[in-house]
């Protein structure tokens, strides 16, 4: 789990962050072989790799990814956001491979066979996104003037 404190530069706006990383696997199940009767249970192989970010609202968000067998680019992220002050956040990743025996029932017992998986999650990185914080429009600023200028008038007449 990577905990930072996230600040935007003044004037900027962090407007989402993603965490991308090579993801790679290997999952092999043994054939059924010759000698194998009706009783053959296949092996089974899996791998997961998943990375979690906050969503900046108290939550968390996944992204995830199963049954990878080739090195494959993996990124997820937040984007929409609109933070501009400094804010705590816990971002983690998770990587998870199984694997079960193949086996067959004969007259001397129980046969198995082995099964394999394998996850590798290497290269991450973390990206932050940002924006020059928004600046009000003329017709706000008029509008902020104009209302100034009426409470002035109001508070002089009532003197």
């Amino acid at each position: 789990m990577l905990s930072m404190t996230l600040t935007p530069a003044t004037g900027y706006v962090i407007t989402g962050y993603s965490i991308s990383a090579s993801v790679s696997g290997v999952l092999k199940t043994p054939e059924k072989p010759p000698e194998a009767n009706g009783t053959w249970v296949p092996g089974q192989a899996s791998n997961e790799a998943v990375i979690y970010l906050p969503d900046a609202q108290g939550g968390l968000t996944s992204g995830r990814m199963n049954n990878v067998t080739t090195a494959t680019p993996f990124e997820y992220g937040v984007h929409g956001l609109s933070i501009s002050h400094a804010t705590h956040l816990q971002f983690g990743t998770f990587a998870n491979a199984s694997a079960a025996y193949a086996s067959w029932d004969d007259m001397f017992g129980t046969n198995k066979l082995s099964s394999y998986a394998k996850m590798d999650v290497s290269a991450p990185s973390l990206t932050i996104y940002t924006a020059l914080a928004p600046v009000p429009e003329p017709e706000t600023w008029g509008m902020l003037l104009a209302g100034v200028a009426v409470i002035g008038m109001v508070k002089r007449r009532k003197h």
